[in-house]
C-alpha cells in the first residue's frame, strides 16, 4: 500500500531530472522501458505513461491500475477518458481481486460517472479490504459541495458581468458546471 499524502507534488523536479539522468545511462531493454513509464508517471505526463505501457502485451494489475490513474487524470480535460479509466480499473481488479488500489480507483470513477450505485458497491468492497486507512476515509467522506451556493454565485458573477469570478468558479467546480 501506498502512503497516504494528500494532492500535492511528491517528486521535486530536480528528482525527476536525476532518475532520467540515470534511466539514459542504462542500455535499452524491457526493464529501461517499464522505468521510463514510471517516470513519465511521476511527472504526470499521462499521455506518454500510456503510451509507454505497451497495451499490446499482457499488463499486469499495476501497471493495469496506473494506466487507469493516467486516463483519470486525463479525464479531466477529455472525459471519454473515464471510459477507458473503468476499463483499466476493472481489469486489475481482476487481476488482483485483493489489492485495494483498483478498487479505489473504481470508487472515484464510478462517482465521476454519476454511477452512484456502483461506487457504494465498490467502496464496501475496498472498506473490506482497507477500511483503516486514511485512504478509505476520504471516499468514505467526501467534501459535501454546496452545489446550489457555487451556482447562485456563478449566476451573480454573470449576472454582473464579473467574467473573472465566473471563470474561477467554472475552473474550480468545472464538473458541476458541465452539469448545469
Amino acid at each position: 500500500n501506498a502512503e497516504y499524502t494528500p494532492v500535492k507534488q511528491s517528486l521535486a523536479a530536480g528528482d525527476l531530472g536525476k532518475a532520467q539522468i540515470l534511466l539514459l545511462r542504462e542500455p535499452h531493454s524491457e526493464s529501461h522501458q517499464r522505468l521510463q513509464g514510471l517516470i513519465y508517471l511521476a511527472a504526470g505526463d499521462w499521455e506518454k505513461f500510456v503510451q509507454s505501457a505497451n497495451p499490446s502485451t499482457e499488463q499486469d494489475a499495476t501497471t493495469l491500475n496506473n494506466v487507469g490513474a493516467s486516463f483519470l487524470a486525463l479525464s479531466e480535460t477529455d472525459p471519454t477518458f473515464l471510459l477507458k479509466a473503468l476499463d483499466a480499473f476493472e481489469k486489475a481488479a481482476e487481476k488482483a481481486p485483493n489489492a485495494p488500489e483498483p478498487l479505489f480507483n473504481l470508487v472515484i470513477t464510478y462517482r465521476k460517472l454519476r454511477l452512484p450505485r456502483l461506487a457504494e458497491n465498490t467502496l464496501q468492497r475496498y472498506a473490506a479490504k482497507d477500511a483503516g486507512s486514511k485512504w478509505y476515509h476520504e471516499l468514505a467522506n467526501p467534501d459535501r459541495i454546496d452545489e446550489s451556493a457555487i451556482v447562485e454565485r456563478l449566476e451573480q458573477a454573470v449576472e454582473t458581468n464579473d467574467s473573472a469570478e465566473a471563470q474561477r468558479l467554472f475552473e474550480s467546480n468545472s464538473e458541476l458546471c458541465r452539469r448545469i
